[in-house]
């Protein structure tokens, strides 16, 4: 039987929880993968903002008696594993290909947003980008619908449809995440090619005639909703195919882009799986030249995307907080927006742009701080 034993904080600083997805190794010991360094860092400087982080899983929550237990940050930068009251302010963080999990975590977030408490990013929101589909749906009648590749739900009827029209085809799961369960299909002189990514991110070539293609597409989708989306075609710079990334970020009523990333791969259309398969640079300093034929109409056309979209997700229901927003130039030199991400992570690891991660930390809790003194959304 689990004992409830709750320290009372006599400073009575208002909590900022982290909610994160997964089981920690143990009490003692955490392990918040890739998160724990953004996590001990939102932890340090949290009091400057008269805050303090918390982190805790969904296993961990009593409804009834309005209790989580969790990890706070020691003087010893220690994480210690302690009981506290429902946070002040959410912050959801990490993804899980465990269903059951994510259901569960999405239920709970739920329930704190019924007791009022404020959340950095909420289910709303999440839900819209999570899902492929119904973020297309909400933008292609918008005024960046130019923006968006061809999409459709996945029928297999209207794939030699899409392979006539398109060089490449795109399956994509609808909540997908890090290119896992995505399928590149090309077409050559009657036979195919397709390259399937596993639930694990891992590789798999294949080849065969259209009847070979359509029983492995039938097995691959058949527990899964999937679109099939245009696969866009790019001119690689430096013999490099780049996707672009930006931040962007509220505090009260004014967005920021806090960073422009690169992510570099060496294979056209293939998809960006793990920092195995990436180098990430800043925009600013890139290490060769991106070749961008009219710099000022593309980052216009940058700008044109980024504020359209914080103004799209800054309204109800979704009162976003962050996202971060990815793109690519095809071709002809149009920016194609490929998705958005509610909990965008890892920006900083390879660029070592430490000016532009103490600025995502400083927005994070600044916005926080805004949200904990019940000021109604969106902040004023």
């Amino acid at each position: 039987m689990m004992v409830w034993v709750i320290q009372m904080n006599t400073k009575n600083i208002p909590t900022l929880g982290i909610f994160y997805n997964g089981q920690a190794a143990s009490d003692k010991t955490p392990n918040f993968g890739l998160e724990g360094h953004h996590f001990q860092q939102l932890a340090r400087l949290a009091p400057n903002y008269g805050l303090k982080v918390i982190v805790f899983m969904p296993h961990r929550v009593d409804l009834e008696n309005r209790l989580i237990q969790g990890y706070i940050l020691n003087r010893c930068q220690e994480w210690v594993f302690e009981t506290f009251p429902f946070p002040n302010v959410l912050y959801v963080r990490g993804v899980s290909s465990d269903t059951t999990e994510s259901q569960e975590r999405f239920r709970l977030v739920e329930h704190f947003e019924k007791l009022g408490i404020a959340n950095l990013n909420n289910n709303a929101f999440a839900e819209l980008v999570g899902n492929k589909l119904l973020f297309h749906m909400a933008l292609q009648k918008s005024e960046v619908a130019s923006f968006l590749p061809y999409t459709e739900p996945w029928q297999s009827s209207r794939l030699p449809y899409f392979l006539q029209q398109f060089e490449t085809v795109f399956l994509k799961p609808i909540d997908g995440f890090e290119s896992r369960g995505l399928i590149r299909i090309q077409q050559d002189l009657g036979s195919y090619q397709w390259i399937l990514s596993d639930s694990n991110g891992i590789l798999e070539t294949q080849s065969g005639s259209l009847t070979m293609l359509l029983s492995t597409l039938d097995r691959a989708t058949k527990n899964h909703e999937y679109i099939m989306q245009e696969g866009i075609q790019r001119t690689p710079t430096n013999s490099r195919f780049v996707e672009h990334r930006c931040l962007m970020q509220r505090v009260k009523n004014t967005w920021y882009r806090t960073t422009h990333v690169l992510r570099v791969n060496s294979a056209q259309n293939l998809p960006f799986i793990s920092a195995g398969r990436e180098k990430n640079y800043l925009y600013q300093t890139p290490p060769f030249s991106l070749e961008i034929e009219e710099v000022e109409r593309f980052e216009q056309n940058v700008q044109h995307l980024t504020d359209y979209l914080s103004r799209f997700f800054n309204q109800s229901p979704y009162y976003a907080s962050e996202f971060s927003v990815d793109f690519i130039l095809d071709s002809q030199q149009n920016i194609r927006l490929l998705e958005c991400n509610a909990r965008p992570s890892g920006f900083f690891l390879q660029t070592g742009d430490w000016l532009g991660r103490m600025s995502y930390l400083s927005h994070t809790l600044q916005h926080a701080a805004c949200l904990v003194r019940n000021i109604p959304e969106p902040c004023q």
